[in-house]
């Protein structure tokens, strides 16, 4: 990414946080827009998240109910438009911005939600944050697939909240 649209990102971003009610709250007014439009969509991505929880025997006993619920209250937290986790390769890491969004979002979520446990949240995070153990280039594709899923379903839930 080059330093003007680092910039404009950075901006927009910025000042997206200082808005007038933008904070937990925020998550409770966008649940039922969350639902209405982008359900199927979550529900995809909810799909997809299944397939890799069931490869790791950590996560294999997730329900599918209970990522999907998950995935709603973390995106419903999302403090910013969208992160802009790149591709998987030797020099795509994470930044530190965006590292700092997806922990903001799973913590909210984590308040609003304390019934459910926190290994849902984490395996999330992890995948987000790209520290999943990826065994062949078909899983590194399809997490870059989820990511870029995900980070294409914050922005719309972002506008529908304010």
């Amino acid at each position: 990414m080059n330093s003007g649209a680092w910039r404009n990102r950075q901006r927009k971003n910025s000042a997206k946080e200082h808005w007038p009610g933008h904070s937990r709250d925020r998550a409770q007014r966008i649940d039922r827009p969350l639902q209405l439009a982008l359900g199927c969509r979550i529900n995809s991505l909810g799909h997809q998240l299944n397939r890799f929880s069931e490869r790791n025997r950590h996560f294999r006993d997730f329900t599918l109910y209970s990522l999907i619920s998950t995935l709603k209250e973390i995106i419903a937290c999302f403090p910013v438009y969208r992160t802009y986790v790149g591709a998987d390769g030797p020099d795509q890491t994470v930044s530190d911005h965006d590292r700092r969004y997806i922990g903001e979002a799973v913590q909210c979520a984590k308040q609003r939600t304390p019934a459910v446990t926190g290994l849902v949240f984490d395996f999330i995070e992890r995948l987000l944050l790209k520290q999943t153990r990826i065994a062949s280039s078909e899983e590194c594709e399809a997490r870059a697939r989820f990511i870029g899923k995900f980070q294409q379903i914050t922005s719309p839930v972002a506008a529908k909240g304010i």
